[in-house]
């Protein structure tokens, strides 16, 4: 004889009230819930993006006063390093790097991003050739400004090139920084429970 029921047919009838209501088949008894497969609601895309902007309502990149205020703060602090070790050519090479990355790097966030509000179809393929544009243009300055006799007397190349590598990773650190932020890296934003 079994020492516990399996079913509350198997209880006695006079035990069976109390039995029930104690919640011993409860389990037994539950209403079926449908599981997430199951419901009808449509799926969660995680291509659509957050509310979009109208079409040339302007264009704003996340991260570009950070990245200019820090790229600003590095060409203060590498021009006083320039003077300092080298003197004034180092100074002025240290200044007309920065002014390089930020004036080549605005225009390739600006021109990219009014592209993408504008037609967003298009918008990889103008950054890959804003990308390229961007080197050509700043392998094309430093030749203006190697050959231009500025070099040795007013301009120091080494530092006008050490400043531009650290200037571009600060710029995309500052970058990604806000971009993190503002919580549009992927478009996805929260996922539904």
């Amino acid at each position: 004889m079994r020492t516990t029921p399996r079913h509350h047919r198997d209880v006695p009838e006079f035990a069976r009230a109390s039995w029930v209501r104690s919640g011993a088949c409860a389990n037994f008894h539950k209403p079926h819930r449908p599981t997430v497969l199951e419901q009808k609601r449509p799926p969660i895309m995680t291509t659509e993006g957050p509310a979009t902007r109208p079409p040339g309502a302007g264009v704003r990149v996340e991260g570009l006063g950070l990245a200019t205020v820090s790229v600003a703060v590095l060409g203060v602090a590498a021009a006083g390093l320039g003077l300092l070790v080298q003197g004034t050519p180092g100074a002025v090479g240290s200044l007309v790097g920065v002014v390089m990355v930020v004036v080549f790097f605005c225009f390739g966030a600006l021109t990219v991003n009014l592209v993408a509000s504008w037609a967003p179809q298009v918008s990889m393929v103008v950054a890959l050739m804003t990308y390229t544009l961007q080197v050509l243009l700043l392998a094309v300055a430093l030749v203006a400004v190697a050959r231009s006799g500025l070099v040795p007397d007013t301009l120091d190349a080494r530092w006008l090139g050490g400043t531009v590598m650290v200037a571009t990773v600060v710029w995309m650190g500052a970058l990604l920084v806000g971009a993190l932020r503002s919580g549009e890296t992927s478009g996805a934003g929260p996922v539904a429970p």
